[in-house]
């Protein structure tokens, strides 16, 4: 899929890019208030039925695979904010006395 923007990745890996061509850079390339300051699509606009009936004529097998990483829950010197997924519940509920009818999961990221 060619577009004008192809020469953009071409040229020696330690090319210097000036502050002003990098801010026109970004100005010509993103994506906001493309569609509208009320749009909610934004760069899935993109995504057009044309384009997922190519993308679905390449499928050659059923084979999915995860572009997931494990999540890190060890607090080291390099991960200091370890994410974890806390259970939390009210600090004022004795779950011995009443049945629970709250309960929270939080995943956190730094």
């Amino acid at each position: 899929m060619g577009s004008q923007h192809d020469e953009l990745v071409k040229g020696p890996p330690d090319e210097v890019v000036r502050a002003q061509e990098l801010d026109a850079l970004v100005r010509e390339l993103r994506n906001w208030n493309r569609w509208g300051p009320d749009d909610q699509r934004g760069a899935l606009h993109f995504l057009t039925a044309e384009r997922i009936a190519v993308a679905a004529g390449l499928v050659r097998d059923g084979r999915t695979v995860s572009l997931s990483l494990p999540l890190n829950t060890t607090a080291v010197i390099h991960n200091r904010a370890a994410g974890g997924p806390p259970m939390t519940a009210p600090s004022d509920l004795d779950a011995g006395d009443e049945p629970v009818e709250f309960m929270k999961d939080y995943v956190g990221l730094d």
